[in-house]
C-alpha cells in the first residue's frame, strides 16, 4: 500500500539534521516508504527497495507511485500493465526474493566503518537485516526500540520502552469493559559492550 501523504516524523527530521552537519554518514532503513528522503536524508540505503519506484518486468521502463496507480484503474483485470504488455510492479523486496546485492554490500561498509551504530525501531530478529550488526567494529552501540531485543546486552546504550497491559479487576456487577497499564516507560540501559575504535563516523 502507498499512502501518498504520509509526512516524515520528527526522527526523519533528526536524521536529515545530522546528515546535513555532517555527524550521521548514512542511513539504513527497512522501510519503503521513502520518507528519510522525503525529510532530506541523502545517503539512504533502502535494504527492502521503495514503493515509491517502479518499473516493468519485461522492459524495465520505471513507473512513479501515480503512473503505477493509473496504469491500475485502466487495467481491466487490476493488474497494470506496460504499454509493452509486461507486469508493472513496485520496486521492492517481495518474500523469498533476495536483497539488492550493491545496497547489502552498501551497507556492510556503512556500519563496519561507523565509530557509533544507532538501530531504532526494529525487533533485531528479521533477518538477513539483524544480521547486519554483526558488522559493526566501532566504539559505541545504542538500540531505540519499543520492546527488548536480542541484542540489548551488547548496547553501550538501550532504551526500551514499553507497555504491559493486564486486565482490569471488577466486581461481577460491574460489567464495563477496561484494561489497566501495569507497565510504562521501561529504560534498562545496560553496561558497555567492549568495540575496538574504528574512525570518528556515525552511522
Amino acid at each position: 500500500m502507498v499512502f501518498p501523504d504520509a509526512q516524515p516524523n520528527q526522527a526523519h527530521r533528526k536524521l536529515a539534521e545530522l546528515e546535513q552537519k555532517g555527524t550521521l554518514s548514512a542511513v539504513i532503513t527497512q522501510n519503503v516508504d521513502g520518507l528519510h528522503q522525503k525529510a532530506g536524508s541523502r545517503n539512504v540505503l533502502e535494504l527492502h527497495g521503495s514503493s515509491l519506484r517502479n518499473y516493468c518486468v519485461r522492459c524495465r521502463t520505471p513507473y512513479t507511485a501515480e503512473e503505477l496507480a493509473a496504469a491500475h484503474e485502466h487495467a481491466s483485470d487490476g493488474i497494470p500493465r506496460c504499454a509493452c504488455g509486461g507486469i508493472i510492479r513496485p520496486d521492492v523486496v517481495l518474500y523469498e526474493e533476495a536483497l539488492d546485492t550493491d545496497v547489502l554490500h552498501g551497507a556492510i561498509e556503512a556500519i563496519s566503518r561507523a565509530n557509533l551504530l544507532l538501530i531504532a525501531g526494529t525487533s533485531l530478529v528479521v533477518y538477513p537485516a539483524a544480521g547486519l550488526i554483526d558488522y559493526f567494529r566501532g566504539s559505541h552501540l545504542a538500540i531505540v526500540n519499543r520492546d527488548p531485543t536480542p541484542r540489548d546486552r551488547q548496547a553501550d546504550l538501550c532504551i526500551a520502552a514499553f507497555r504491559e497491559i493486564a486486565p482490569v479487576r471488577r466486581s461481577p456487577q460491574d460489567t464495563r469493559p477496561g484494561r489497566r497499564r501495569t507497565r510504562s516507560n521501561d529504560t534498562p540501559v545496560f553496561p558497555a559492550a567492549p568495540h575496538p575504535p574504528d574512525q570518528d563516523r556515525i552511522f
